[in-house]
């Protein structure tokens, strides 16, 4: 009677077992988002809006969702690599948007990426002068880094994406000069 109840035990132990590495297995199978923001593939720095005192640029950046889940981009923001010490002509602020959904006030809305699809972010780089004149300014500007910082999950934890681009000074005095959308 004792081995009965052990080869019973056994039977149920070995299937409550199999029934776990098969939900294991089919967990695994469905994969989880793999959201990538594209920098290497963004547009060139365009100017947008100018005036006596504000310079506005912008440059599109794609990402796309590679995974076999959908992803939401629950919060992203930029940070640029500027600071007063190493250039002070001008004072510069930084916000990002989804390209279908501009917004000026700083604030990005949460958005759901569907598995294989993507869209476009816009990074705008506003310029406020100071002194000099936005030409003697841009004359001057330094090469700098702009951080793009997105919070965003998918079946699995959230997590904090980080990708940063390098804008060199020639592309802003480019986009200055050529007056973009102006």
């Amino acid at each position: 009677m004792l081995s009965s109840i052990a080869t019973a035990l056994g039977v149920v132990l070995a299937l409550v077992l199999g029934a776990g590495i098969i939900v294991w297995l089919y967990i695994l199978k469905q994969g989880d988002e793999q959201l990538v923001i594209q920098t290497e593939k963004r547009t060139p720095l365009v100017m947008t809006k100018k005036t006596d005192n504000i310079v506005e640029m912008a440059t599109t950046v794609r990402y796309f969702n590679f995974g076999k889940q959908d992803a939401t981009i629950i919060d992203a923001f930029t940070r640029h690599m500027l600071p007063k010490e190493q250039f002070d002509r001008l004072r510069v602020y930084s916000r990002l948007e989804h390209s279908s959904s501009p917004r000026d006030d700083g604030y990005f809305e949460a958005m759901l990426v569907h598995k294989n699809t993507g869209g476009n972010l816009v990074v705008t780089l506003v310029f406020e002068r100071k002194e000099d004149s936005f030409a003697d300014a841009f004359a001057e500007i330094v090469d700098f880094p702009v951080e793009i910082y997105c919070h965003a999950v998918g079946r699995n934890d959230m997590y904090i994406k980080k990708v940063m681009f390098d804008l060199p000074a020639s592309e802003v005095q480019a986009a200055f000069r050529s007056g973009g959308a102006c």
